[in-house]
Order: structure tokens, then sequence, then C-alpha cells
């Protein structure tokens, strides 16, 4: 049975994809590429770019460090997040479940000690706890991902007040519904050394934008929308010609980027409903743009105009390590005019990097700092 993904595999990726397939047991691989589809004989795959995997994941406690202001609690490491937890729920040995921030339980009696079902980072006694570990289900296994099991969804804020037209169906390459794996779980997969850009990011809507047979679409990461007068989506086409160019320079092509300032909870200094819209991707039918790719096409678009304020603020470029993250993660947003802390960081390797957990390497830190408000 053929089995298809809607995701495509850069060119230049390919060749480690095939090894990492070559190396699953008791399968038979006849590998080709035809255009941007791998084939194995049996399947059809385009695999998924920057699909965030939302895991809730199982994990072995190995450690439980004594709370510093209660008796009765613990702290837990969690990949690189940590968690309060009760003391007498856990062993060392045991298997437990990690739910990170921004995940929504269900509506059942076993969460009903929670004040909230949406989990979110808060203080307890003084001590940052990034998210909620659980016992892990009867049956469960190390790694195993049980989101779906428990009915644990993740959770995606409303856009407010977009006044954007009803959804249509995309352009012939539509791109894909962007999304980024969190740094504090798959630090390993940006190793140390790695030349990296490390981005503010914006809290707002992501949006993507294209030119192809002949017209400009814009619309969510979810949906593409017909133009409606006063839409936030086609404002940010409308307000920034630089945006139409750019998509009108590399047709077929699809630029994602942030919409931002009276969407969500950062407003970064806007007045009314001022929105603004920064980009930071370029994705052609062959995969995306490297970074010098990327900011060459920018720049064309632009001309003779800054670049800086089109694209998303850039916080630093150089060799990757933890020590560079903790130094960016928290901190004011440094968009102009903003009075408000930074959401947190992306970061992108200069050059395209690929790995078989989650494709195509991309991560975020969210502020802990930012978690902690917004829990008020």
């Amino acid at each position: 049975m053929d089995q298809r993904f809607s995701k495509a595999l850069p060119m230049v990726l390919f060749e480690s994809f095939q090894k990492w397939l070559n190396g699953l047991p008791n399968i038979e691989l006849l590998v080709d590429i035809v255009g941007n589809t791998v084939y194995n004989g049996h399947w059809e795959i385009n695999v998924f770019m920057s699909n965030s995997t939302h895991k809730c994941e199982v994990f072995r406690v190995t450690a439980l460090e004594k709370h510093p202001n209660a008796d009765t609690l613990s702290i837990m490491k969690v990949f690189n997040y940590q968690a309060v937890v009760r003391t007498s729920d856990f062993n060392v040995g045991d298997l437990a479940c990690y739910i990170p921030p921004d995940n929504v339980l269900p509506d059942k009696p076993e969460y009903s000690f929670l004040k909230s079902r949406h989990i979110k980072a808060a203080k307890l006694r003084g001590v940052m706890s990034q998210g909620l570990v659980l016992a892990a289900p009867d049956g469960a296994q190390e790694g195993d991902d049980v989101a779906e099991l428990l009915g644990i969804v993740h959770y995606v804020p409303d856009i407010k007040n977009s006044g954007d037209g009803e959804m249509i169906a995309g352009p012939p390459f539509s791109g894909e519904k962007y999304d980024v794996d969190s740094w504090f779980r798959y630090d390993y997969l940006i190793p140390d050394g790695t030349l990296v850009e490390i981005t503010e990011k914006l809290d707002g809507a992501n949006t993507r934008a294209s030119f192809q047979d002949g017209q400009l679409w814009i619309g969510s990461r979810e949906n593409y929308r017909k133009e409606a007068p006063g839409g936030f989506f086609w404002r940010a086409m409308h307000d920034n010609p630089w945006l139409e160019r750019l998509c009108r320079f590399n047709p077929d092509a699809v630029v994602y980027g942030e919409l931002f300032g009276k969407v969500q909870d950062l407003r970064y200094g806007a007045q009314g409903n001022q929105v603004w819209f920064r980009m930071f991707e370029i994705m052609t039918p062959k995969g995306y743009m490297n970074h010098a790719e990327k900011m060459a096409a920018l720049k064309a678009a632009v001309g003779s105009d800054p670049w800086e304020p089109c694209y998303a603020p850039v916080l630093y470029i150089g060799p990757m390590s933890k020590e560079v993250i903790m130094q960016y993660v928290n901190g004011p947003s440094t968009v102009p005019g903003a009075q408000n802390e930074r959401e947190g960081i992306v970061i992108k390797p200069l050059e395209e990097m690929w790995s078989p957990e989650i494709g195509r390497v991309i991560l975020k830190a969210v502020s802990p700092v930012h978690l902690e408000k917004k829990k008020r």
C-alpha cells in the first residue's frame, strides 16, 4: 500500500536519508529519487521538513533533586527541561511521561487536581517547572509518544480579530505547515561548533506567501486566505512592497514569516490594530534555501533599502554552544519600540541539516521567563 506524506526532502540531504533508510532492518530497499520524492519499492515518501513532533514522551527517571523550599517536592531533569514533582510519586528507575508546556489535557477526572488542563511553565515554591510529569501509562515503553493515547493535544492560540477572508485552496506548491521542535529536547542534533543563526522568536501568526500561476497568495500556517478589506494577512502583503517583490522574484517558492503586533499577547508596541511582518524562510519545490541563498533573495527584493526591518531579528551568527543558547534565550525583545520580553529564540544551521528523528534540523528555545509571565 502506498503511504504518502506531504513534505519535500532537499536534494542535498537525500544521500544521508538514503543511508538511514538502508539501515532499517527487514526492508528490501530499492531507493530512487524523482523530483522531490523518495521511492523504496513500496512507499512514495515526501519527507517532513520542519514538522514539530509535539511529543509527550515516556522516559526513565534517573535522579530526583531535593527542592530547596519544600520538603515534599523534588526537581526532576527531563532532557534539558526541569519539572517540579511530588517526591512520593516517583522513584529512580520509574518510567514517567513528560508533557511540555502548551499542551492541553483532556477533561477527565484523573486530571481534576490541575488548576488548568492547559499545561504552562510555572514557579512552584520558587523553582521553575517546565511542564508536567505523570506516571507512564501501563504497557508504555521508554521513548514512546503517548500524547494520542492520553488524549493530549498541542495548544494553538487563536489569531485575535484578524478580519481575513474565507479559506481557499492553496497554490500548486503550497509549502508545508511550518513548525519547529524544541532545543530543550533535541539539543544534540546541532553539535557544538556548528555555524548557526539565532533569531528572536516572534509571538504572532505564522504566515506564508507566494506568487504562482500569475497571482499572489497569502495565508496562515493552516490555510490560504481570500483577500478581504483590512484582513491581517493581506495587510502583510500590501503594507510591505518588498514582500510582493520577494514573491515575484522567486515564483513557485513559498515565503514564510511572522505577522505580529495586534495578533497575540506580546504586542511589540503596536497601537490599535497595528501589525508588522518579518520573513524568516523561503521554501522552493526542491527544499528550503540555505542562509546565504535566502539572504541574497531578500536583499535583491529589498533593493537599496535596509533589509533588517524585513527579517526576523538576528541576535547571533556563529558557532553553536549551550552557553550561547542560555545567553540569548531570555531578554527584552529587540523589535524597535517593543516593551515586552522576547518569546524565545530560533536556532538554524547556516547549512541545511537533516535528522531521521525530526526531519529538517531547526530548533526553538522558548524563554522560561516568558513562559512564567504568560502563566500570570
